[in-house]
C-alpha cells in the first residue's frame, strides 16, 4: 500500500508539497490542487478551482441530476459538455450494510492499488486507480463517506491531486465546518 500526504510519500520515494495560494487570476491548471478550500463552489461545499486542477478542464459545469444542499445524502455531478467527469458523493451509511467503520477502512485499503490519503481528520481514506477513473474515498467516524470520482484523465500527478482535493473538503466532509454554499450559477 502506497501513502499519500502533504508531504507525498508513495511505495518508493517522497515528493515536496507546495502550497497553493489563490489570486483575483484565473485557476492556472498547471498548479497543484489546493488543500484549502474556496470559492467559487459549483455545488455545495465542492470547489471549481481544485477540480479544473484535477481534470485539467477550465469550463466544467453542473447539470440538473445534482442533489441539493451537502446533507445526509448529496451528489454533485459535474461535466465537460455531455461527459461526466466528476462525481462527488456524500452518505450516512448507516443502516446500508456497508458495515462498521473499521469494515469500510479495511475495504478502501485492501483494494488493488489504493493509496492512503494523510489528513487531520477523524476516519480514514484512499485514493483507488481504476481502468477508467480514479476515486478518493474518505470514511468518518460518525458512519458517514465521501467519494470523489473523477473519469478525466488529468495530470501526471493524479493521485495526488485527488487527495489534495479530498483533504481540501474535509471540514465539512468529516469536521464540524458548514459547506460552503454554491457560488457558480448556470
Amino acid at each position: 500500500m502506497g501513502l499519500i500526504s502533504m508531504g507525498v510519500a508513495r511505495a518508493g520515494g517522497v515528493a515536496a508539497c507546495l502550497l497553493v495560494v489563490a489570486g483575483c487570476a484565473p485557476s492556472d491548471l498547471s498548479d497543484p490542487v489546493p488543500t484549502t478550500a474556496e470559492a467559487p463552489f459549483v455545488c455545495d461545499g465542492v470547489p471549481l478551482t481544485g477540480l479544473q486542477r484535477l481534470t485539467g478542464i477550465r469550463d466544467l459545469t453542473v447539470e440538473d441530476d445534482t442533489s441539493g444542499p451537502w446533507d445526509e445524502h448529496f451528489t454533485c455531478h459535474v461535466y465537460d459538455g455531455d461527459r461526466l467527469v466528476v462525481w462527488v458523493l456524500y452518505m450516512s451509511t448507516e443502516w446500508l450494510g456497508y458495515g462498521s467503520l473499521e469494515d469500510q477502512i479495511t475495504e478502501a485499503r485492501t483494494r488493488h492499488g489504493a493509496l492512503q490519503i494523510v489528513a487531520d481528520a477523524p476516519g480514514a481514506g484512499y485514493v483507488e486507480v481504476r481502468d477508467k477513473e480514479m476515486m478518493a474515498r474518505w470514511v468518518c467516524e460518525d458512519n458517514t463517506r465521501t467519494d470523489v470520482t473523477v473519469y478525466a484523465t488529468g495530470g501526471a500527478d493524479m493521485e495526488e491531486d485527488l487527495a489534495r482535493y479530498m483533504v481540501s473538503i474535509l471540514p465539512w466532509a468529516c469536521g464540524d465546518a458548514e459547506a460552503p454554499p454554491r457560488t457558480v450559477e448556470d
